[in-house]
């Protein structure tokens, strides 16, 4: 009994971890604030990065976007508006459109020393 129950446990474990997809995205657009510049809006380089993305357990894993462990984050679907919505607690947030495969990609740190710029990003994820 105790070998069909890691047996069970172990199918189980592998099946919720491969329900999430890699996507491949990249910038169109990347704007925000510079801290050092007194905060002055600017664009910034675009980027490009992949992200693994579960739908049906709803949750993500990119370290670009620093949706990682042991870093705690929340997602959320939305089915009226087909987005799939995360966001972790550094300020990290991830909207992704499962129609028209857009993002939105906010980097949003609001400490008392502010160190790190604020941004902004849209763009488009392709699934490989």
């Amino acid at each position: 009994m105790k070998k069909i129950s890691v047996i069970f446990f172990i199918l189980f474990f592998i099946s919720a971890h491969t329900l999430a997809e890699v996507y491949y995205c990249t910038d169109q657009n990347r704007t925000g604030f510079v801290t050092t510049k007194n905060f002055k809006s600017t664009d910034f380089k675009l980027r490009r990065f992949t992200v693994d993305i579960d739908l049906v357990n709803l949750d993500i894993t990119s370290e670009d976007m620093f949706f990682i462990e042991p870093l705690k984050h929340t997602c959320h679907m939305d089915i009226s508006t087909n987005s799939f919505n995360c966001m972790n607690k550094w300020g990290t947030v991830f909207s992704y459109n499962t129609i028209s495969k857009r993002y939105f990609l906010g980097y949003i740190f609001n400490k008392t020393e502010l160190t790190d710029d604020n941004s902004i990003a849209t763009g488009i994820c392709e699934r490989f």
